[in-house]
This record gives structure tokens, C-alpha cells and sequence, in this order.
């Protein structure tokens, strides 16, 4: 069945490259992963719970850094960049793959982030954007800093020029 699925994807991938595929590249090469033998690999980065581990100590680092001094983590937030640019065009992110982690890497901790629109690019036109992050279950407090920036005018949605 595993040789099925991979003739499935193999042919998905060339429908994918004539623009006739119904699924994205991302989807595609995630569903080939699924399909490769990593169990070498994962004995050679120390196994699955090993860096489930390291994942582990993270997510604790991060807690400590949010709230050094307590028990109570919610009040802490952070702000960030959403990304390394403007907003990329359509498939620019399969040119520079690595642009995700600044977005990744909270989904690996565990932790709430809200995305604020900042405007738009004068160069590009494209939108800029900025994510309020805080610790595990602080929800509300990257919500509240989002709309407290939106209602001083620093940031919110703004309506695009069009360009002709």
C-alpha cells in the first residue's frame, strides 16, 4: 500500500508542477514526509524523546522568562515582527522557506499570540504586521494589548491603495 501512496503523491506532485493539483506544495511535501522512513533520522538526532525533551525545557524556558519572579505568568508580553518583510506575494515563501519560524515557533511553545495589522509597506504595498505574544492560557492579555494599540492608532487595519 505504502508503494500506492507514493505513486498517489508522486503523480499529485507533477499535477502540482502543471498547476492542476487541487492540493498546495506545503501540503504535498508534508504528505511525501509522511511517507519517508525517519526513524533513522530520529535515532540520529537522539529519538523522538529526546526532542520531545528539548521541546520540554523550551516551553519551561519560557515560561521562566515570562515570569521570572512568580507563579503568575499573565501581564508579560512580547512584540514582535510577524514576519522578516511585508506580507510575501503568492509563492514567494517557497523561495525563502525559513520565514515561517518567526510564527512556528510559538505554535511549538504553546503560547497565545495575537497578530496586529501595522499598515501597509511603502514600498512594496503589501501589509506589515506585528504579534503580541505572552505566556500559556494569557489569551487576554495579547487580545487587550492588540485592541489598546488599535484604539491609540498605532495600529489597526488600513484600507489599501489601489494600484492601476
Amino acid at each position: 500500500r505504502r508503494s500506492a501512496q507514493a505513486g498517489e503523491l508522486l503523480w499529485e506532485i507533477l499535477l502540482w508542477i502543471v498547476g492542476a493539483s487541487k492540493f498546495t506544495l506545503p501540503a504535498l511535501v508534508l504528505a511525501l514526509s509522511e511517507c519517508l522512513p525517519f526513524g533513522r533520522l530520529l535515532q540520529l538526532l537522539g529519538g523522538e524523546n529526546s526532542i520531545m525533551r528539548e521541546l520540554e525545557d523550551a516551553r519551561q524556558e519560557f515560561k521562566a522568562f515570562m515570569a521570572p519572579k512568580s507563579d503568575e505568568e499573565e501581564g508579560c508580553i512580547l512584540l514582535l515582527p510577524s514576519y522578516p518583510s511585508s506580507a510575501p506575494r503568492h509563492f514567494e515563501p517557497y523561495l525563502r522557506p525559513l520565514d515561517w519560524t518567526y510564527t512556528a515557533i510559538w505554535n511549538a511553545l504553546e503560547v497565545p499570540v495575537t497578530q496586529v495589522p501595522m499598515g501597509l509597506s511603502e514600498r512594496t504595498g503589501l501589509p506589515l504586521g506585528l504579534q503580541l505574544v505572552s505566556s500559556k492560557f494569557a489569551d487576554s492579555v495579547t487580545i487587550a494589548a492588540a485592541l489598546e494599540l488599535e484604539r491609540s492608532g498605532l495600529c489597526g487595519w488600513k484600507e489599501p491603495k489601489l494600484w492601476v
